[in-house]
């Protein structure tokens, strides 16, 4: 299963996976003479993220020389780049109201958060030390976001202002903690972890207190409704209840699944490195439809 873990440390094995994979994709791209540069014949996409009204999905996309975002409509059609060559940028999150994104972006040796509006304008960063930080997402009702950060020599959880100040750590410094994400009332975080057992999905509060593991996966995304929480195990796609219980298998072949604002569609990524794609599944599992491929370069 060569899926490409960026926001993760990786394992042996992952790591070996990214190297191995990146070399495949350079020398794709340097021997495709026949392919104008704007439609590569390798990408890879690591995540689609719905904008508040639905209408759109920022994606997040490998072509080559580092991740960019492009935004793309829930209809399809061509994509529109927001981010160009400024080293790697992903992982996004809308602000609720819909006028910005922040993201992870990561240039030489710094990785923080930034934020940026949503043509791309006025972008900075909101973190700005030292430190790695990854994984953002904003709280339902825009004064905070929670993100990791290797503040500690683990990943571990931390909760910002939505202004980058006031930062507080949340979670647990014993285990490696990823892509974190506000519950609809904004009172709990869903989250995965790395343990020595494997990858798991937890819940807590928002300070940190009634930790709960639900089951092995990755990649967690909370419905509207907060009746189901989503996420990926061995390369398919499952719901649990928040309040834990027997999972519920939905997509085979899918991974790093994101509820629409409305509940009523799932994005998915599907394949592996170096070439995968963004499907749009309805949330009972029906009505696969492809959401990406050579004609959003075009």
């Amino acid at each position: 299963m060569n899926r490409m873990h960026t926001a993760c440390r990786p394992t042996r094995a992952r790591l070996a996976c990214i190297v191995f994979g990146a070399a495949l994709l350079g020398a794709g791209v340097a021997a495709g003479q026949g392919n104008r540069p704007d439609t590569p014949a390798t990408v890879f996409y690591q995540e689609a993220s719905w904008a508040p009204d639905g209408a759109s999905l920022l994606l997040s996309v490998y072509r080559g020389q580092g991740y960019d975002i492009m935004r793309i409509s829930a209809e399809g059609g061509r994509a529109t780049p927001l981010t160009r060559g400024s080293g790697s940028n992903y992982w996004t999150t809308y602000a609720p109201d819909g006028k910005r994104i922040a993201f992870k972006s990561k240039a030489g040796e710094r990785t923080d958060i930034h934020v940026m509006n949503t043509d791309g304008s006025d972008r900075r960063p909101l973190t700005d030390d030292a430190w790695e930080d990854s994984g953002p997402h904003w709280s339902p009702d825009g004064a905070s976001i929670v993100f990791t950060s290797k503040r500690n020599d683990s990943w571990t959880l931390h909760i910002m202002d939505a202004n980058g100040e006031n930062v507080r750590q949340i979670g647990s410094t014993e285990v490696d903690e990823w892509n974190p994400a506000f519950s609809p009332d904004g009172m709990r975080i869903v989250f995965y972890a790395t343990e020595d057992d494997g990858d798991h999905v937890y819940v807590m509060n928002v300070d940190g207190t009634e930790r709960k593991r639900l089951a092995p996966g990755v990649f967690p995304s909370w419905s509207p409704d907060g009746a189901w929480i989503a996420y990926d195990y061995q390369n398919d796609i499952y719901l649990v209840r928040p309040e834990g219980g027997n999972p519920r298998h939905l997509v085979t072949d899918g991974w790093c699944p994101r509820w629409s604002p409305d509940g009523s569609k799932i994005a998915f990524i599907r394949g592996n490195w170096p070439q995968s794609e963004v499907y749009l599944v309805e949330s009972d599992g029906s009505d696969f439809q492809r959401l990406t491929g050579p004609h959003i370069f075009q």
